[in-house]
């Protein structure tokens, strides 16, 4: 069929839609929209392979049946459709692979993905309370709705056990199951804990996981069952726990380079106390700078002198000014930068007390010689230039807590 006969009798929405959206994996078999309405509806083709199974279809009936007594934001219910076919809820609804290849951006952002992972420990928790194991966290298996960050599971595992074999549930996403389930072995908790620590791990593929979650993937993804956490639970205390942890060792650290540096500035402009010959000038020969500037000012006045500066010309000094501050703003953050994140670094973090000292002292002296140069550059007073390092510092420290 030639493009011309294919749009006839179809309108061009129908046409762009049947191929825009082909379908993706999923891991019962695929995953599709079709045109309903004025909206798209969505369905799972049940592959050939798990339909040919003895016992699946009887496993799919009881999980159909269980997940409709499951009444909670992340549950995503479906009901028998076509022939070999599930009809899942209404929405723009998307798999969490689709979501990493089409807009990797979402999951680049520290809030949506930690709102993600607190869903997903949120569901967990849940079916076990309820002795129901999820047992597959991968990519195709997960979804979320169009601008959420809500976990959407819409088939658990354990009702599938009976069929034996379940492998052939999981084929081509071995790599997301705990290795006794592989093995054919009875699971429990921990591989649900496995099952998270790989699902977490491909959430921050993109942006790298922060210091608590590397921590927690490392246990929770052990080939050894007993080596992992042993509940979903307490994998999340432990994150929370390293969380906390890190947190406090960064506001340390902050508080730490924050001293340092202000004691450094101080030091950097306070003169030599070496002993020098005074020498008093003759009374006759002194004059205040202050009167000779008033003096200046009154004869000025005097004489009707134009020179005075007028309210123009402050305001005009003033933008000035302001542009000034921001130049040195700008400039500092930029420069300051890699400086602090030879502090932050997590190998110095962990380092003994006095080689953070000596590493912390060392850029600290860098930081006040940039201050002090953007300073002649810019022509800021000590204490302008003191206000904006010390917010520069604490801003870029402050987002170091996730690196």
């Amino acid at each position: 069929m030639n493009p011309e006969e294919k749009i006839k009798g179809q309108s061009l929405a129908d046409v762009v839609a049947e191929n825009l959206y082909k379908g993706e994996d999923f891991v019962l078999g695929t995953f599709i929209r079709r045109r309903k309405d004025t909206g798209f509806s969505n369905h799972v083709v049940i592959s050939d392979d798990l339909r040919s199974l003895p016992l699946f279809d009887q496993c799919l009936n009881n999980a159909i049946e269980g997940d409709a007594k499951i009444h909670q934001k992340w549950q995503l219910h479906c009901v028998r459709g076509a022939e070999g076919e599930l009809d899942m809820e209404p929405g723009v609804i998307n798999t969490m692979q689709h979501i990493a290849s089409d807009n990797p951006a979402a999951l680049a952002d520290s809030r949506i993905t930690n709102d993600i992972v607190e869903s997903m420990f949120d569901a967990l928790e849940t079916l076990h309370d309820n002795d129901i194991l999820q047992l597959c966290m991968c990519p195709s298996a997960v979804m979320m709705r169009k601008g959420s960050s809500q976990v959407l599971l819409p088939m658990h595992g354990s009702y599938f056990i009976p069929m034996g074999d379940i492998k052939q549930l999981f084929k081509g996403n071995e790599d997301y199951v705990a290795p006794e389930v592989l093995a054919g072995q009875t699971p429990d908790e921990r591989s649900d804990v496995y099952a998270a620590g790989k699902f977490i791990d491909f959430i921050f593929s993109i942006a790298g996981p922060p210091y608590q979650y590397r921590k927690a993937i490392a246990k929770a993804t052990q080939e050894d069952a007993d080596s992992r956490y042993q509940t979903v639970a307490d994998m999340r205390k432990a994150i929370k726990r390293m969380a906390a942890s890190r947190r406090t060792l960064i506001d340390l650290a902050i508080a730490f380079v924050i001293a340092l540096f202000l004691v450094g500035g101080y030091f950097s402009i306070v003169p030599d106390t070496n002993d020098v010959e005074f020498i008093k000038l003759r009374p006759d020969t002194y004059v205040d700078p202050d009167k000779k500037l008033a003096d200046s000012l009154l004869d000025a006045m005097q004489r009707g002198d134009t020179a005075i500066i007028t309210p123009a010309q402050q305001r005009e000094m003033a933008e000035y000014h302001k542009k000034n501050l921001d130049i040195f703003r700008k400039r500092y953050k930029d420069r300051a930068q890699p400086i602090l994140e030879k502090i932050y670094k997590k190998e110095n973090l962990n380092a003994p007390a006095k080689r953070l000292i000596q590493g912390s002292s060392q850029s600290v002296g860098k930081l006040i010689d940039l201050q002090n140069e953007l300073m002649g550059e810019t022509g800021l007073s000590k204490q302008e230039a003191d206000m904006i390092a010390t917010e520069v510092i604490l801003e870029l420290s402050e987002k170091m807590e996730y690196q």
